[in-house]
C-alpha cells in the first residue's frame, strides 16, 4: 500500500492593489473657503463657505452661490440636516457674534432663529429632533489659537428643536471645542484642545478628565457606535514628528487604549473624519514630505484604522478638503474645491501561498474580497490554464497530465460600477507523487502533535484527510486571534505535512486548527527562543 507524503512551504502572500476610491472635481461651480456641506436628500444639498453659500438640487451635479442677501457677508462654520427638511448653519460676522440659520424646506430658505451669541461655534451635535448642542469657544478664537490658555470654551443647548438656546461654559479648551458625542442615557464627552469633559446629566454639567497626550497633541474627533464602542482621532502638527492618532474605547470612554498612528499625516481641518461604520473610515489630512512640501491626501481603513491607505494624493492648496462626509452613497470633500466620490472598488483580503493542484484530481480555491459600499461582487479569470474556471467566488478545475506544469493564476474582482482588484499567486500542477510502506491510506480524519515541540524557530504539522475536501490549517495566537494560514486549499486523500516557521514570533504557547469538510481539530504547541 501507498502513504502518501506532501510537504508544502508557503513560500509567498497574494499582491493586491490598494482600494482607491474614484474621487471627481466638480466643475460646475466656483468654490472657495468651503468649510462643509450636507444633503437633505437625494437631490437637495448645502455647502457653507466664507462669507457665502451654495446650493445644489440636482445630486450634487451643479452648485450655485444662495441668492438670499441676508446671509450674505457672514462666515459660515457648519451644516447640517436632521432629516429631509430641517436643517441648521452656524455663522457669525466680522464682529464675532454666533448666530444659528435654520431650514424647514431643505435647504431652499434660510432664517436667523435666537439670538445671536457672544461665541464662535464650531459644530453641532443632535441628540433628537428637540435636543441639540452648538459647541466652541468665546469670541476672537483663531486656528493658532490661544496660546496663554485664557479662553474659554463653550456649549450652548436646546431643548424646543433649536427656539432658544442655553449658554454653558466649560473650562479652558485653548482652541475651542471640536467635537461632542451624546448617548441616549445622557452621558456625554466634549473635546478639544488638549483636553475632553464628560457628562452624565444630558450636559447640565461636566467635569474634566484625564486623558494621556503628547505635548502639542489635539483632540479632534469623537464618535461612537453604541453605548460602549468608540473612537477619537487626535493630531499633532509639527513637521517631521507630525501625526494622526486613534485611539479606541470599549467600556463608554472610562479608558482608553492607542489603537494605531499614522506618521507624518496630520488631520488640522475643519471635520476631516468620515467614520463610515466600524471598519470603512476616511481621513483627509496634510502629509508633511520636508520643509518645503505639503502634500494633501485622502486615507481609507477598511479594516476599522488597524492599517490606512493613500486614497488620494498629491493634491495641492487649490484642492484641499476641510470637510469629507457620505451621504447615500456619495462621499463628499469640500475646501477650495468641492469634490465627489461616487464609488468605493473592492479588494482582494485574501493571502494565498504558492498553491498546488494534482492531475486528474478537482482543484479548489476559495476567493475572498470586501467591499465597503456594499455592491455585489464577480470574480472572472485574466490569466490562467484552460482546465481553471469561476464559479461562485472559487477557482476550480481538474487538471490533466498535459497541464503539468508551473503557472500565474491572476483573478479579477469587479462591482459592476468600474471598480476593480486584481490578485495574482503561483500554481503548480504534478503527478501526486508518494513512497512505499507498509501503512494504508487513512481512514479517518487527524492532526497529529506537531514535531518537534517545543521548537525553535520551526516545527512540522501532519494531518490526514480520509476523503477529497477543502482543507484549512491556521495558526492562532493564545487568545484566539489568526496569525497566519498554512493551507487553504481542496486536498485529495492523503497525510500531508506542513512546515510552520515562527521566525518573527515570540516565544509562547499557540495553537494550531485543522478544518477537512465537516472535521475540526485543534492542538497547542510552545515556542522557546
Amino acid at each position: 500500500m501507498k502513504r502518501l507524503i506532501i510537504l508544502i512551504v508557503i513560500l509567498g502572500l497574494v499582491y493586491s492593489e490598494p482600494v482607491i476610491g474614484q474621487w471627481t472635481k466638480v466643475t460646475q461651480g466656483q468654490f472657495k473657503g468651503l468649510q462643509d456641506v450636507s444633503f437633505a436628500d437625494a437631490n437637495n444639498g448645502t455647502a457653507v463657505a466664507d462669507l457665502s453659500t451654495y446650493r445644489t438640487t440636482d445630486g450634487g451635479h451643479t452648485w450655485s452661490v444662495y441668492p438670499d442677501w441676508n446671509m450674505i457677508w457672514k462666515s459660515y462654520t457648519y451644516v447640517h440636516f436632521l432629516d429631509n427638511q430641517v436643517g441648521w448653519i452656524l455663522g457669525y460676522d466680522a464682529g464675532e457674534p454666533g448666530y444659528f440659520f435654520k431650514s424647514i424646506d431643505a435647504g431652499k430658505t434660510w432664517q436667523q432663529v435666537a439670538n445671536p451669541v457672544n461665541g464662535l461655534m464650531y459644530k453641532m451635535f443632535w441628540l433628537n429632533a428637540t435636543v441639540g448642542y452648538a459647541f466652541g469657544a468665546t469670541r476672537g478664537i483663531t486656528f493658532r489659537g490661544d496660546t496663554t490658555g485664557t479662553n474659554v470654551g463653550y456649549v450652548w443647548k436646546t431643548t424646543n428643536a433649536g427656539t432658544t438656546w442655553t449658554a454653558a461654559a466649560v473650562g479652558k479648551p485653548r482652541w475651542g471645542f471640536n467635537d461632542m458625542w451624546m448617548q441616549p442615557s445622557g452621558k456625554g464627552i466634549l473635546i478639544g484642545g488638549y483636553v475632553m469633559y464628560s457628562t452624565s446629566d444630558f450636559g447640565n454639567s461636566w467635569q474634566k478628565k484625564n486623558f494621556l497626550l503628547q505635548p502639542n497633541e489635539i483632540l479632534k474627533k469623537i464618535y461612537f457606535f453604541n453605548e460602549k464602542d468608540g473612537l477619537i482621532f487626535s493630531f499633532k502638527a509639527e513637521n517631521d514628528g507630525s501625526y494622526t492618532r486613534l485611539y479606541k474605547t470599549n467600556n463608554g470612554g472610562i479608558t482608553w487604549q492607542l489603537w494605531s498612528e499614522i506618521s507624518k499625516f496630520y488631520i488640522a481641518f475643519m471635520s476631516p473624519v468620515c467614520v463610515v461604520n466600524v471598519n470603512n473610515i476616511v481621513l483627509s489630512g496634510i502629509y508633511y514630505n520636508s520643509i518645503d512640501t505639503l502634500d494633501y491626501h485622502i486615507k481609507r481603513s477598511i479594516d476599522g484604522g488597524k492599517t490606512w491607505q493613500t486614497e488620494l494624493r498629491n493634491f495641492d492648496s487649490n484642492d484641499y478638503m476641510q470637510t469629507i462626509k457620505k451621504f447615500g452613497n456619495t462621499y463628499w470633500g469640500v475646501g477650495a474645491q468641492i469634490w465627489r466620490c461616487d464609488n468605493v472598488p473592492p479588494i482582494f483580503t485574501i493571502n494565498i501561498g504558492d498553491s498546488i493542484a494534482y492531475v486528474d484530481s478537482q482543484y479548489t480555491q476559495a476567493l475572498k474580497a470586501v467591499d465597503v459600499d456594499g455592491d455585489q461582487l464577480t470574480f472572472r479569470l485574466l490569466g490562467a490554464p484552460q482546465f481553471l474556471s469561476v464559479a461562485d467566488s472559487y477557482v476550480k478545475g481538474i487538471p490533466r497530465s498535459t497541464d503539468i506544469g508551473k503557472y500565474v493564476i491572476k483573478v479579477e474582482v469587479s462591482d459592476g460600477k468600474g471598480g476593480k482588484d486584481t490578485l495574482s499567486y503561483n500554481l503548480k500542477v504534478d503527478f501526486a507523487t508518494g513512497v512505499e510502506d507498509e501503512l494504508s491510506i487513512p481512514t479517518k480524519f487527524s492532526l497529529s502533535q506537531n514535531y518537534p515541540n517545543p521548537f525553535n524557530p520551526s516545527t512540522t504539522i501532519s494531518y490526514s484527510v480520509p476523503t477529497s475536501c477543502q482543507v484549512r490549517l491556521t495558526v492562532l495566537d493564545i487568545l484566539g486571534r489568526e496569525i497566519v494560514t498554512l493551507v487553504n486549499e481542496y486536498k485529495v486523500v492523503g497525510t500531508y505535512e506542513v512546515n510552520f516557521s515562527a521566525n518573527n514570533l515570540p516565544s509562547g504557547i499557540y495553537i494550531y486548527r485543522l478544518i477537512a469538510g465537516q472535521f475540526s481539530q485543534t492542538k497547542k504547541m510552545t515556542l522557546i527562543k
